[in-house]
Formats: structure tokens, sequence, C-alpha cells
């Protein structure tokens, strides 16, 4: 979204303006047994979804690694257990977000797969005392990247553990920013 003003010559220019952005994280998400879906962002009806950025981190009782794939998909999951973190938008005057979030506690029945976009390990150190650093992720708007955009309720954007085992005791730490406007 862009606005125009005039500069002093009276000329038209664009200077960049926001559309209404929006964070949503949980510390200490419990993977289920041979995790899939560990958390869906799915697009909304009301206008497209542009995810900015993806922060993980994670604790365990023995240290180890799980594999994380980012997920894109053009038919949302079904089913499973979940509950559906808090979109909280950057400035108080934004509308609430469409977006739907999900973080799982029981797999989803996966949607279909476009593809993966991005894959990484993370690294779960023995319990931390003090803050959890951010070991991995992925970011889309540091560098005038084009964010993974979602456009409709059918599309969805996974962060997908691909049935692995989790270490002893491992927790994921996760925090997702998006943005929601018009085509």
């Amino acid at each position: 979204m862009s606005m125009l003003v005039k500069d002093a010559n009276g000329t038209n220019v664009a200077i960049p303006g926001y559309d209404p952005c929006y964070r949503a994280g949980q510390i200490g998400l419990v993977p289920v047994a041979s995790c899939t879906d560990l958390v869906t962002i799915t697009g909304s009806a009301s206008g497209v979804v542009r995810v900015k950025s993806i922060k993980l981190g994670g604790v365990a009782t023995s240290a180890g690694s799980i594999r994380v794939e980012l997920i894109k998909r053009s038919t949302a999951g079904t089913g499973g257990t979940s509950t559906a973190p808090v979109a909280v938008p950057l400035d108080s005057a934004s509308p609430a977000a469409g977006a739907i979030l999900a973080a799982y506690t029981a797999n989803p029945t996966v949607g279909t797969i476009i593809g993966p976009i991005g894959a990484q390990r993370i690294g779960l150190g023995v319990t931390l005392v003090g803050p959890v650093v951010w070991n991995q992720g992925w970011d889309f708007s540091t560098r005038l990247d084009q964010p993974i955009v979602l456009r409709g309720v059918a599309q969805q954007l996974a962060i997908n553990l691909g049935g692995v085992t989790v270490p002893s005791g491992g927790v994921v730490d996760w925090e997702i920013e998006w943005e929601e406007g018009s085509a």
C-alpha cells in the first residue's frame, strides 16, 4: 500500500504506507508424537495475507534437533485438535485479523501441498534459564523480499515437522508476523 503526495515541485511521489500488520506466537508448544503440522496460518476471506516472518526456537530436557519445513498448500488441512492463537494487531486502530491461526495438539489431515518453501533444522538445547534465543526462522521483510502470499481461505502455510520424533521433553516456541490488505 502506498500513498501519493506532491513534492515541492508539485510532482506526485509515492511514499510507502502500511497495511494492517499482526503478530501471534507461543512459548512452549508441545508437539504431538510424530507431529506433522505444528502451526498453520490460513488465508482470509476479506483480503490478501502476506506472511512477513516466522521465528522458531525451543528447548528440551534432552538436547537434540528437529527438522522443520515451511509448506504452502492450495487447500487447508482439516480436523486435528488445535488452539486458536490470538492475532494481535500492531496498531490498535487496525481491524480484526482475517487470517486464521491454528496451533495443533493432535495432527490434522493435511491439505493439498503446493510445495515446501523452506527447510531447516532447529536445535533444541537443554532447558534454559532466562530468555529463549530464536535460533531459526524465515524473514521475508528485511531485503525487500516478496512475502508469502495467501489468497483466500483455501490457501494455507504450515510449519510442519514431517512426522519426526521430537527430543525428550521438547517444546517449540514460535512467532508469525503478517499483514493483510487488498490484492
